[in-house]
């Protein structure tokens, strides 16, 4: 989604109070919505994502489809990046179960670095199938995350399945996007994406999930089970207003909010193991992602 954006960005667009404020609202809730999950331990991360597809589904309709919205929608459709916006609508539910499941299970650092990771990997599939030419800067930036993954994985306890997990179905998800077509608003081809997803979901809930924990859970709780899920799409819409508002060297610097925020409640709230070499590894992508950002900034002012 963020590639699709950024595209449709003028590259000297000024910088605005309601931009910054769209963009960073939207960064700061994709942070939090660790705590969301952590709510609900009892409830398996597929059921979790299944209600997530379907409340999405329906929040972005909502926001989409009055004003001739179907119109936008039927002209994706027609439009022949159904292919590609199925793939991505495929990585997206993968990167959501592991997301989930890795919050379950008390790995927020690990979704931190994870999303971290999925920079490098978008730059390494830009490499390959798109032949994007870096310059010194792209090439720096990407050998520290190299580094940062080889640091994680050859000195961790256990691999961090959820860490590469996570970077590589978010990297594939905006591989897809991008070649989905570029007319059509990002919004929109979110909200088809979430129609691909709630179909299965439905049939998934209704048929084969087991839903006696979540029947048992206090009426409140299911129905912010339920409304929560669906509140999940917001940063997607505050994204998307933003990017209209953002120069793309501005939206770069907000990449690091969310998953550090992540970092910071997996220290200070959840008490997650810190080891000096997740610190050595965190410190190199933040250094990395710096690097791509002040590289993105020069690109857009030249």
């Amino acid at each position: 989604m963020t590639i699709q954006l950024q595209k449709r960005q003028p590259v000297q667009a000024a910088v605005t109070p309601s931009g910054v404020l769209y963009v960073a609202s939207a960064g700061f809730l994709w942070g939090i919505y660790c705590i969301f999950y952590k709510g609900f331990p009892e409830i398996e991360a597929y059921q979790i994502a299944a209600f997530r597809a379907i409340g999405s589904f329906i929040f972005l309709s909502l926001f989409v489809l009055p004003n001739n919205g179907w119109l936008k929608v039927s002209a994706i459709l027609k439009s022949g990046n159904l292919l590609a916006l199925t793939s991505s609508a495929f990585f997206l539910g993968m990167h959501v179960i592991l997301y989930v499941f890795a919050i379950q299970q008390g790995c927020v650092m690990e979704c931190s670095a994870g999303m971290f990771l999925s920079y490098i990997a978008s730059m390494i599939l830009g490499l390959i199938v798109f032949r994007e030419r870096y310059q010194l800067l792209n090439w720096l930036a990407l050998i520290l995350g190299v580094a940062a993954t080889a640091l994680l994985t050859s000195n961790a306890e256990e691999f961090p399945w959820f860490a590469i997990g996570i970077g590589l179905t978010w990297a594939f998800y905006g591989l897809a996007r991008k070649k989905a077509s570029a007319n059509a608003e990002p919004i929109v081809q979110t909200l088809v994406e979430m129609a691909l997803l709630a179909v299965p979901s439905a049939i998934y809930l209704l048929c084969f999930a087991n839903l006696e924990t979540v029947n048992n859970l206090p009426e409140l709780n299911r129905l912010w089970l339920i409304l929560g899920c669906g509140a999940t799409a917001i940063p997607s819409v505050l994204y998307g207003e933003g990017a209209k508002r953002l120069p793309l060297s501005a939206l770069g610097l907000f990449h690091s909010l969310s998953p550090s925020i992540q970092f910071l409640l997996a220290i200070f709230v959840y008490h997650e193991t810190a080891s000096p070499v997740k610190m050595q590894a965190f410190g190199l992508l933040w250094l990395a992602l710096a690097l791509y950002s002040y590289q993105q900034w020069k690109r857009s002012h030249s």
